[in-house]
């Protein structure tokens, strides 16, 4: 088996039938690849759709399991594939068709770790195009970097177990970007390719695009936990005698989910004693305060607006997240 494709399945009934053509229409003969379908105690009948699909495709695979969170459903793919590589796949996106053939037999013929390509943002009515061609020039992968979604990357099954690399559990935000720094900041063979081969659905009804306070505590409480996972990683890439360059990335990730952290602390405090004692416990874990972020005003990787990155450039300062706090308490009284 060349390939297993892992897909974590939740309330996507309407979208997978795309995701699946997309996986169906490819260069590769059946019995070189699954397609691993996990299905995550999904209430709506995205079961029924996928069995619809496997009597016709025995390539097709369906694991249920109790609603425990995509990071357990993706490690449950892991753990059931036999394919010398993997792909994990959200199943409200598809991928271009036809592009297997020249991924698997690059990463065979240079007995490559990993494979990254770029993505396409579409439409949430969007369809898949059998009839789409796309041109794929895949070179070697020069220095160390990463991109923030799973879905970009084929890596080797090997080299997940040899690593011990699997989802973080414990996270619900930040595990994407954790994922593809642990395959990526390692000594490693890869490849890549600027080829939009992965197309992903912007859902205006999903997760990533709703907001209560219950996710904005589990967020701050994720980053935080992000920031105390990426100091360990900075020591086992010293440990590594991994480039200097690697070092500077990964304490910039530490300083931006401390950061991010800061910013929720604003929104979330209820009181000034409350907000003071968080941030001492950050103190007394060496993680804040931290310094200046005056790159990261210019970072035009990362997405936010230039009013937000001002703002909150100065969080670093205890007495600026105080008064920020005090201001937004106020206001919210007042509404």
């Amino acid at each position: 088996m060349k390939l297993s494709i892992i897909l974590p399945v939740y309330n996507v009934a309407k979208f997978i039938p795309d995701c699946l053509d997309s996986l169906l229409c490819q260069d590769l003969d059946k019995k070189d690849y699954e397609i691993i379908c996990v299905n995550d105690g999904s209430p709506d009948n995205s079961e029924q759709v996928i069995n619809g699909y496997i009597e016709n495709n025995s390539n097709i695979k369906l694991i249920a399991q109790k609603n425990s969170g995509v990071c357990v459903a993706r490690n449950t793919g892991l753990n059931n594939a036999t394919g010398d590589y993997v792909w994990f796949i959200d199943p409200d996106d598809y991928i271009a068709p036809n592009c297997l053939g020249k991924i698997l037999s690059s990463l065979e013929e240079k007995n490559a770790d990993l494979i990254t390509f770029d993505y396409f943002n579409v439409e949430e009515d969007s369809k898949f195009n059998p009839e789409k061609k796309t041109e794929i020039e895949i070179k070697e992968q020069v220095g160390y970097s990463s991109k923030g979604g799973v879905w970009q990357y084929v890596v080797k099954r090997q080299y997940l177990l040899d690593n011990d690399i699997k989802y973080n559990t414990d996270l619900a935000y930040g595990e994407d970007y954790l994922w593809a720094f642990q395959i990526n900041y390692r000594k490693h063979v890869g490849l890549e390719t600027n080829a939009e081969i992965y197309y992903y659905r912007q859902r205006q009804g999903s997760a990533m695009h709703s907001h209560t306070k219950e996710k904005q505590v589990r967020h701050k409480d994720n980053l935080h936990k992000l920031a105390l996972i990426y100091r360990e990683e900075y020591a086992r890439c010293k440990r590594e005698n991994l480039p200097k360059s690697v070092l500077k990335n990964i304490k910039r990730r530490i300083h931006l989910c401390v950061q991010s952290v800061v910013l929720d602390l604003v929104r979330l405090a209820e009181t000034k004693q409350e907000l003071k004692t968080e941030l001492k416990k950050m103190k007394q874990e060496k993680l804040y305060p931290y310094p200046l972020l005056i790159w990261f005003i210019f970072d035009k990787s990362l997405s936010m607006p230039k009013k937000a990155k001002w703002f909150a450039l100065f969080l670093s300062f205890r007495w600026y997240v105080i008064l920020a706090n005090r201001l937004y308490r106020k206001s919210k009284k007042k509404s």
